[in-house]
């Protein structure tokens, strides 16, 4: 992430064998967390990891949702189809949607108890997260300003690039046998 720009630049230096040592220590410092389990406000911070990869998971799969949609978008204004693709879902994109609805609401009343009883440090627990989303967002967005927009138009996204790589690879066969296609169904 170092080297395409995505994080800062030192988490690209690397030991001569390659190993990226300021993400290792990083995530080892992370992992010192578990220490706090011996202090009396152990809890509290437990709850704040827990809703900081909660909400955020929410949220990673609200834009994942959010791309198919703009995905299916970007094909129908090109009139191509689905059928197209090597992979086609069932019930998409209505189930993008869905999900896009559904994680939304989620992610903005999974904190509602905060609200009965308020305390700013319950409100901050629950809605940390969407909070430091937004800050890194606005952030990453005053950074990249001069460099890209944040939302590049449907007809101006590339879709073509790299596509006949794409279409030579080689892609499994959908299975023929109904032994086959009840366990591609249950796995």
């Amino acid at each position: 992430m170092g080297e395409s720009g995505t994080a800062p630049p030192f988490y690209s230096w690397t030991t001569s064998g390659g190993v990226p040592y300021v993400g290792v220590i990083t995530t080892s410092l992370i992992g010192l967390l578990a220490f706090l389990t011996v202090s009396n406000s152990g809890q509290t911070v437990f709850d704040w990891l827990v809703n900081i990869t909660a909400v955020a998971g929410l949220i990673a799969w609200l834009f994942i949702s959010l791309s198919h949609i703009r995905f299916m978008n970007i094909l129908r204004s090109r009139s191509i189809t689905r059928d197209t693709l090597p992979y086609k879902a069932l019930f998409m994109p209505w189930f993008a949607y869905y999900a896009a609805i559904a994680v939304f609401i989620i992610i903005f009343i999974q904190g509602y108890e905060s609200f009965f009883d308020f305390t700013a440090s319950k409100f901050f627990t629950a809605y940390i997260s969407i909070i430091l989303f937004v800050v890194l967002w606005i952030g990453s967005q005053v950074t990249l300003y001069r460099k890209d927009p944040w939302f590049i138009p449907v007809a101006d996204v590339d879709i073509d690039s790299d596509s006949r790589v794409v279409d030579e690879e080689v892609w499994d066969e959908a299975p023929q046998t109904w032994y086959d296609k009840f366990w591609d169904t249950v796995l």
